[in-house]
C-alpha cells in the first residue's frame, strides 16, 4: 500500500478537503465513496462537511475525529511535541530514534520513514496546533451513510472508544471493529479492504 508523503507546510483541514474536491473534479469522479485513515479520515470528514452531496458514502478508518478530551497519550504527545519535533529536525540524531518517535506519536509505519522524509514528518505533529486542524461539526448533520471503521488496539493515536461515541451518536451509522492496531488498513490491507467490502450496499 503507498501512503502519501507527509506535508511540506502546515495546512488545516478545509484546506486538505478543498485540495481533494479540485482533484475530484480533475478525474471528473461524481458522488465517490470517500475512505480516509487516520489524519486522512479528518480530511474525508472535511471535505464531506464541505461538500455534502458530492460524497456516495463516508468511512472513516481510525480516524482523527471532532474535538474531544484528550487521553493521557494525546496530553504527553502534545506536551513532548516541541521537543519531539526538534529531536527529528536534528541530524546528530540516529534514524532509528526518529522512527520511534515519529511512530509512537503519529503511528506512521516505521518502515515509511528514512532520512530524506523524516524531517517532514515533523511538521504532521505541528497541524493539531494549527486552528484549521479541529473539526467542528456535528456528525448527525451528514446526509450521508457513514460506516466507521477501528482496530481494536488503537487505544492511543485514535482511540476506538471515539468512534464508539460516534456510532451512539449517529443511530444509522455502522461500526466495524478489526481486529489490529491504528496501522490495520496499512498493516493487512487484505483483510481490512475485505471486511469493509461487506459493509457496502
Amino acid at each position: 500500500m503507498i501512503r502519501s508523503t507527509p506535508p511540506k507546510e502546515i495546512w488545516g483541514l478545509d484546506n486538505f478537503a478543498h485540495a481533494l474536491n479540485k482533484l475530484l473534479n480533475s478525474l471528473n469522479l461524481k458522488n465517490p465513496i470517500v475512505m480516509g485513515q487516520s489524519f486522512g479520515g479528518g480530511v474525508a470528514t472535511a471535505y464531506a462537511k464541505n461538500y455534502p452531496n458530492g460524497i456516495k458514502i463516508l468511512i472513516l478508518v481510525d480516524a482523527i475525529t471532532t474535538k474531544r478530551k484528550n487521553n493521557f497519550y494525546q496530553k504527553l504527545k502534545f506536551f513532548w511535541w516541541p521537543l519531539f519535533s526538534f529531536l527529528i529536525k536534528s541530524r546528530w540524531i540516529p534514524l532509528i530514534f526518529k522512527k520511534l518517535i515519529i511512530n509512537i506519536a503519529l503511528g506512521v509505519p516505521m518502515e515509511m520513514i528514512n532520512n530524506p522524509n523524516a524531517k517532514d514528518y515533523a511538521i504532521m505533529g505541528q497541524i493539531p496546533l494549527h486552528e484549521g486542524y479541529y473539526l467542528t461539526l456535528d456528525y448527525k448533520s451528514l446526509p450521508m451513510p457513514l460506516f466507521l471503521v477501528w482496530g481494536n488496539r488503537d487505544t492511543w493515536v485514535t482511540p476506538i472508544q471515539r468512534a464508539k461515541e460516534i456510532h451512539n451518536e449517529v443511530s444509522s451509522s455502522k461500526l466495524l471493529i478489526l481486529r489490529g492496531p491504528h496501522t490495520i488498513l496499512y498493516k493487512n490491507p487484505k483483510y481490512a479492504v475485505s471486511e469493509i467490502i461487506k459493509l457496502l450496499p
